[in-house]
C-alpha cells in the first residue's frame, strides 16, 4: 500500500514541478524534485525489498538482492536527510539574512548532487556489510532447521569496522536531529517576533492619536532634521528590521494566494518543517526498536506484527510529501488541476 501511494504520489509531484509555470527557477522546485526523486526510488526499491525479505525471512537466498537492499535502505534515509538539512539550513539563512546573497536555484541543484554523492559513500559500507547468515534453529516440530537470515554476515559482527559504522550513523543521526531542531526554532522565534512589529506598526497609537497627527503638531529640530523626519527614519529602521527577520522566498504579487494567508509562519517553510517532523519521529522510533533485542520466535504473531509495523513506520515519509503539498500549497493544487486538463485534452 506504502509502495503504490508513494509511486502514484511522487509521479504527481514530479510532473506538476518540472511542467508548472508557477515553479520555474525557484528553489523549492529544484528541493521538491530532488526529494520527489529520492522517494520515488524508496517506493521502488526499498519498499518492496522489505517486503520480499519479510516473506522470506527464514528462507533468504538471494545475496546480492540482501546486499541491494541494504545499501539502498541507508541510501534512501541519508539522502533525504542531507536534503532536509540543506532545505532547514537555506530557510534558515533567508530568515536571517534575507538582504543577503541567496542560493540560486543551479547552487542548489549542485548542492543537492553533492548530497546525493555523500549518501552514495554513506551507504556503501552496508552492502559491503550485510549478506546471508546461515543458522541451525528449532522448529515447531522440535526439529534442526537450516535457516538462511538477510542480515550482517558473521565475520563482521563482531570487528571494529561495524562498530565505527554503526556508530557514526547514530552520531550523524544526533547532530541532523538536534540541528534540524535548533534551526527551526530559530526560524519560529524570528517569524514570531516580525509578526509581532508588524502588528505594532499597524495598531500604533499614542493618547488615541495617531503617531502621524502627533508628530504634525509640533516640529522639533533634531540635529538638523525635524523631529517627524527622525521618526520617518526611525519607521524605516524598524522596516529593516523587519525585514531582515522576515522570510522573503518571492516578490509578493498583486493578488496574493491561500497558501500566503495561512498565518505568520511562511507556508514553504512550514511544509518543510512537517516533513522534517515525521522524518525525525519515525527514525527515532526505527532506531529505538533496533536497540531492543528481541527473538523473533519467542512473539506472538500480533506482536511482532505490531512490532514490524512501527519499525518500518519510516516508509511514510515517502509517500506523505505529494499530500503536504496539495494541503498546504495552493499553487500545487491549480498546477495540478491545469496539467490533468492539458493532458485530457491532449
Amino acid at each position: 500500500m506504502y509502495a503504490l501511494a508513494g509511486v502514484v504520489g511522487n509521479t504527481v509531484v514530479l510532473i506538476v514541478f518540472s511542467r508548472s509555470r508557477e515553479y520555474m527557477n525557484t528553489n523549492f522546485k529544484v528541493y521538491a524534485l530532488f526529494h520527489g526523486v529520492i522517494d520515488l526510488v524508496t517506493c521502488v526499491t526499498v519498499i518492496p525489498g522489505e517486503i520480499f525479505r519479510l516473506r522470506h525471512y527464514f528462507d533468504y537466498i538471494y545475496g546480492t538482492l540482501c546486499k541491494f537492499t541494504c545499501f539502498m535502505n541507508i541510501f534512501g534515509a541519508a539522502a533525504a536527510a542531507f536534503i532536509l538539512m540543506l532545505i532547514s539550513m537555506e530557510r534558515f539563512h533567508r530568515v536571517n539574512r534575507p538582504l543577503n546573497t541567496q542560493i540560486s536555484p543551479r547552487m542548489c541543484a549542485r548542492i543537492c548532487w553533492i548530497c546525493i554523492i555523500f549518501a552514495i559513500l554513506l551507504a556503501s559500507p552496508a552492502a559491503f556489510f550485510c549478506g546471508i547468515e546461515n543458522k541451525t534453529i528449532t522448529n515447531i516440530n522440535a526439529g534442526n532447521t537450516t535457516a538462511h537470515f538477510c542480515v550482517v554476515e558473521d565475520k563482521f559482527k563482531q570487528t571494529v569496522w561495524l562498530v565505527v559504522y554503526k556508530q557514526s550513523l547514530f552520531i550523524l543521526t544526533g547532530i541532523f536531529l538536534v540541528l534540524s531542531i535548533l534551526i527551526y526554532v530559530s526560524i519560529w522565534r524570528t517569524v514570531h517576533a516580525a509578526t509581532n512589529i508588524r502588528m505594532a506598526q499597524g495598531s500604533f497609537k499614542i493618547r488615541g492619536k495617531r503617531t502621524d497627527q502627533l508628530f504634525n503638531s509640533e516640529k522639533k529640530t533634531i540635529k538638523g532634521k525635524t523631529a517627524d523626519e527622525d521618526f520617518e527614519r526611525t519607521l524605516t529602521e524598524e522596516e529593516q528590521k523587519m525585514s531582515k527577520s522576515c522570510i522573503i522566498s518571492q516578490s509578493r504579487s498583486l493578488q496574493r494566494t491561500y497558501s500566503d494567508r495561512m498565518g505568520p509562519f511562511p507556508y514553504k517553510t512550514l511544509i518543510w518543517f512537517i516533513l522534517t517532523v515525521m522524518f525525525i519521529s519515525t527514525r527515532i522510533l526505527y532506531c529505538a526498536l533496533s536497540l531492543v533485542q528481541y527473538d523473533i520466535l519467542s512473539f506472538p504473531h500480533p506482536l511482532l506484527t505490531l512490532i514490524y509495523f512501527f519499525y518500518r513506520l519510516y516508509f511514510i515519509n515517502s509517500v506523505i510529501n505529494p499530500f503536504v503539498y496539495a494541503i498546504l500549497d495552493s499553487r500545487f493544487r491549480c498546477s495540478f488541476r491545469r496539467i490533468f486538463r492539458e493532458m485530457i485534452c491532449f
